[in-house]
């Protein structure tokens, strides 16, 4: 699972934070990873764990937007949470070929070692359809649950509307 909870507000190239999304939503992704931080150093008492409405209202609130689903725009966390949440973001001091930085404390490890690999999983997959028209590209989430086996969730739509006057290659 791409640590998505770690990209920082987008502004780049004319593409700001509202024309960008990313799989797992940044909410959902800080919430699996401490599910997973939970169970591996917290015995899964659920004392590190931030469930996803909250983990959206805190990662909203860390990078000034608005989190995705509408009905986490409202959700106060609990103060515990916060501190939680900022687990994934300490720096520690780093030298390497002869300059220092500050690196994620945990970045190195997450990724790889916090892999797991029973559901829910937070994948995706693209489906590309084309006309003559137009081009529909269409995100469907990919959790791994019974009840999304043969109706995945779509996460995304996006059309794309064809210009008929252009040469064909």
């Amino acid at each position: 699972m791409s640590a998505t909870h770690r990209i920082p507000r987008v502004d780049v190239g004319g593409v700001e934070e509202g024309d960008f999304r990313c799989y797992p939503l940044r909410g959902d992704s800080l919430s699996a990873y401490s599910k997973v931080v939970d169970r591996r150093f917290f015995l899964g008492l659920g004392s590190a764990y931030i469930s996803p409405d909250e983990a959206a209202a805190l990662m909203g609130r860390r990078l000034g937007i608005d989190p995705s689903r509408p009905a986490d725009r409202h959700k106060r966390p609990r103060r515990r949470k916060e501190v939680v949440a900022r687990l994934p973001f300490l720096r520690t001091l780093r030298t390497g070929r002869g300059r220092s930085s500050l690196e994620p404390f945990f970045y190195p490890l997450l990724s790889e070692v916090f892999d797991w690999d029973t559901p829910p999983f937070f994948k995706s997959y693209l489906r590309l359809e084309a006309t003559e028209s137009k081009l529909t590209i269409t995100c469907y989430g990919v959790t791994g649950c019974a009840e999304h086996e043969k109706n995945p969730p779509v996460e995304d739509r996006v059309e794309i509307h064809l210009d008929r006057k252009s040469p064909r290659a």
